[in-house]
């Protein structure tokens, strides 16, 4: 089963509170009313099986918190308070965890956050629950994957650069170390027009697959020439004669913003460092597309790794469905 298949299977049995604002998977984060009080709530899980680097345990620690608030980002929140429970090895000692604290709390206190408590386990693999919860500026209204009625056309924008989280967990390289996009985050949540929003969690393309999912009249044609690449991507893709988009494709991600902002608002969050991609309109020919040779081509379905019977094979999955995107090394 896809994950979509086995939260919907899952989703059957539980009633609905009618205090929830977002539909199932219509956000990043839970949107509750209590009290008069609007209220942004994720949960996420991370292990091994992420491929997040454990070796360096301050970035570690940094990484775990920024990937957690990224959900609360991505729906304009501000977050205020995480829970945990980590699962420790016997490995972990003392000055590993110090430092794994260490670099969660640099990364709660960059956001203007704190832990309010957990749980502690020991297993013989790490593992990591993260549970944050934010609130929003007064009139806000929470950002949503869904686009408003009526938004039309516009532009496909991001933060950041990509294709790093993707180069680590291929090669066993260097972990990237996240980037908290705050200001970016408000800049979107003011706009006047609402913008859709997602973050990169499972990669670039993946989230691009996710809106087009959510929206059966919606088209995204992606110029891979205008995504900012991160350090070194290019160059490895060239050493390894692979097309660099295959480092797009991935479910790795950075944990960057994804939004599909309509036309009239586009100079706003150009001005919060936020970068043109592409395009999206509504109507004619939907689906997510991306150029090549000047034309623009229907990407095929993802390959989830959850369906395949090795990380090897998933990897040569992906090279694959790349090459036959995008020629055997791609635009660059």
């Amino acid at each position: 089963m896809t994950e979509r298949e086995i939260i919907e299977t899952i989703a059957e049995s539980f009633a609905r509170s009618p205090l929830q604002q977002n539909g199932l998977f219509a956000s990043d984060a839970e949107i509750l009313e209590l009290g008069g009080c609007r209220l942004a709530v994720t949960v996420d899980d991370y292990s091994a099986e992420d491929r997040l680097a454990a070796d360096d345990p301050a970035l570690l620690g940094w990484n775990l918190v920024t990937a957690t608030v990224s959900d609360l980002l991505a729906v304009g929140a501000e977050p205020r308070f995480l829970l945990n429970s980590l699962v420790t090895t016997p490995a972990m000692d003392g000055p590993y965890l110090r430092a794994l604290a260490a670099g969660m709390q640099e990364a709660l206190a960059a956001c203007g956050a704190t832990m309010a408590g957990g749980d502690i386990g020991t297993g013989a693999a790490w593992r990591f629950t993260g549970v944050a919860l934010g609130d929003f500026r007064a009139g806000q209204v929470p950002l949503s994957r869904i686009l408003p009625p009526g938004a039309g056309a516009g532009a496909v924008m991001v933060t950041g650069a990509f294709g790093d989280g993707n180069l680590a967990a291929a090669t066993g390289g260097p972990a990237p170390r996240f980037e908290l996009r705050l200001a970016e985050s408000a800049a979107l949540a003011g706009l006047a027009a609402p913008a859709a929003c997602i973050d990169t969690s499972d990669g670039l393309a993946s989230a691009l697959e996710t809106l087009c999912g959510l929206h059966a009249d919606l088209r995204i044609e992606i110029d891979p020439a205008a995504v900012p690449y991160a350090p070194g991507v290019i160059d490895a893709a060239a050493a390894m004669r692979v097309p660099p988009e295959v480092f797009l494709m991935g479910s790795a991600g950075e944990y960057e913003l994804l939004a599909l902002i309509p036309d009239g608002a586009i100079t706003a969050v150009e001005r919060a460092g936020l970068r043109r991609v592409g395009t999206f309109t509504t109507g004619a020919q939907p689906g997510l597309h991306f150029m090549r040779e000047a034309r623009f081509v229907p990407l095929p379905k993802l390959p989830d790794p959850r369906e395949v019977a090795s990380f090897e094979l998933y990897c040569a999955n992906l090279i694959e469905l790349a090459q036959s995107v995008f020629g055997s090394r791609g635009r660059r």
